[in-house]
This record gives structure tokens, sequence and C-alpha cells, in this order.
């Protein structure tokens, strides 16, 4: 309910073209994804920041400053992200190896417990001779 709510007030605020300081939103801008891929093909690496704003359209709709910021924003986080995927790698791998000792654990005890009931079943067969024993009697030599 609480979610519909919300839903419905936020349909009742139009959403903003621009910012206060009159330029887009960065974050639902084309300009975001095209500075990913220029970034990730490497084309920052033979230039600057303010040189790569002049080739595209889309990235001049923001001040040098802005453009510069997000650049060094996609640069570090394109540089971090395979340290956050190990990390979380590395947390998920510990986690699984606890849950698999736990289940191990549990599995041994519910089973020792039945291997237990059997032995005492079968030496209570033995005990009242219901349980023949299948091993060859010696025999004598006379």
């Amino acid at each position: 309910q609480d979610e519909a709510d919300f839903k419905h007030d936020m349909s009742l605020i139009p959403e903003k073209d621009v910012t206060l300081r009159g330029e887009p939103f960065w974050f639902s801008h084309p300009a975001k994804l095209l500075l990913k891929g220029d970034i990730k093909s490497g084309l920052l690496s033979s230039m600057k920041p303010s040189e790569l704003r002049q080739t595209r359209d889309e990235y001049k709709a923001f001040s040098p400053q802005k453009f510069c910021k997000e650049v060094h924003h996609e640069k570090q986080r394109q540089r971090a992200k395979p340290f956050w995927v190990w990390n979380r790698n590395k947390d998920a791998r510990e986690i699984h190896e606890k849950e698999v000792e736990l289940l191990r654990k549990e599995w041994m005890c519910s089973n020792d417990q039945e291997v237990n009931e059997l032995s005492d079943k079968l030496g209570e067969m033995y005990r009242n001779g219901r349980f023949k024993s299948q091993t060859p009697s010696p025999k004598s030599n006379s």
C-alpha cells in the first residue's frame, strides 16, 4: 500500500528536464551511456576530458566542470569494478561454505541417528537369535 501511495504521489509531480543550474540530469541523459563506452574503449587514454567533451554533442550539454567530474567518476567506477566483483564473490563463497558445512553437520547428525537405530535393531535381533551369523563355523579335523 505504501509503495502504491508513493507511486501515485510521484506521478503527481512532473519530472524536470533540467537541474536548478540549467543542465540536464546526468543519470538519465544519453551522454552517460556514451561516456561509459568511450572510457571502456580506451578513447580517453589519448585525450583529456575537455577534448573528449568536444567530440559529441551529447557531452556539450554539460558544463566542462560537470563533464570532467563525471569522466573521473566513471573512470574510477570502471577501475574499482573488478575489486567489488571479487569482493562480492569472496563474500558469497564464504557464505556458501558456511551453509555447506552446516548442511553437512545436519546430514551427518541425522544419519548417525539412523545408523545407530539400525545398529541397535540388528544387535537386538542377533541377541534374540533371530539373526544367524553368516560366517562359517570352524570345522574340526577329526
